[in-house]
């Protein structure tokens, strides 16, 4: 795939998760995502803490995209959040995304944000 394909295959998953869908169509099933919050998991393991994370917040978090970069199989977006938890604290953090895309697929994503803020409204994630 082209780099802007790649880019585009990105681009549509974090505009999926956004809008809380999962997007299983654009991962490959044995896909891995990594975050400090949560280390390695795997795509179901993904997907079940994003159905735990979304019913805390009063809608979905909104990201903007700040920058995209392709090279390779490689495509990094740097965003940043803007929610609002149901109890009314915000959740703004900021974030730079890498993804891996093998086969027009999501293959892998790392997640780095800052972690006291998500750990300190949104517990580890893991529960």
């Amino acid at each position: 795939m082209s780099l802007a394909e790649n880019k585009q295959v990105v681009l549509r998953f974090v505009e999926e998760i956004c809008a809380c869908r999962v997007a299983s169509d654009l991962v490959n099933p044995d896909a891995t995502f990594w975050s400090f919050r949560l280390g390695t998991v795997s795509r179901q393991q993904f997907f079940d803490m994003l159905a735990r994370t979304a019913p805390i917040f009063s809608k979905p978090v909104k990201l903007t995209i700040r920058s995209t970069t392709a090279e390779g199989d490689r495509v990094t977006v740097e965003a940043t959040g803007d929610g609002t938890l149901k109890d009314g604290r915000k959740y703004d953090n900021t974030y730079h995304f890498m993804f891996e895309v093998k086969n027009g697929k999501i293959q892998a994503m790392r997640e780095y944000n800052d972690v006291r803020l998500a750990t300190g409204l949104l517990g580890d994630g893991k529960g």
